[in-house]
C-alpha cells in the first residue's frame, strides 16, 4: 500500500463546494483516484437515469486535470484526508 497526495491546480473551476486534495492510502495511482471520484463535490460532472444521478465524468481520474503522487505510508486501504471548500 501506498499514500498518494491528489491535488486540483489552483484557480480550477468550479471554484467552491469542491474538493481541492485527498491523501489517499490505496496499491495504485488508479485505486487512488477512483475512490477520490467516487466521493466528489461539485467538481465532477453528473447524468441522470432516472431518479438516480451517476458520474459521468471526474478530474480525479484524469491525470492532466489532477496531480496524484505517491507518499511513503503503510497500512490498510483508507481515505486519509479530504480538503474540502464550501462556498
Amino acid at each position: 500500500m501506498k499514500l498518494w497526495l491528489l491535488k486540483r491546480p489552483e484557480g480550477a473551476s468550479p471554484l467552491y463546494d469542491t474538493n481541492w486534495g485527498f491523501v489517499i492510502r490505496a496499491k495504485s495511482e488508479k485505486a487512488a483516484r477512483e475512490m477520490a471520484s467516487e466521493i466528489p463535490g461539485d467538481e465532477n460532472r453528473y447524468s441522470w437515469e432516472g431518479n438516480r444521478r451517476i458520474i459521468a465524468d471526474s478530474p480525479w481520474l484524469h491525470s492532466e486535470q489532477t496531480t496524484c503522487v505517491p507518499l511513503a505510508a503503510r497500512g490498510e486501504t483508507e481515505i486519509v484526508l479530504q480538503d474540502f471548500k464550501a462556498g
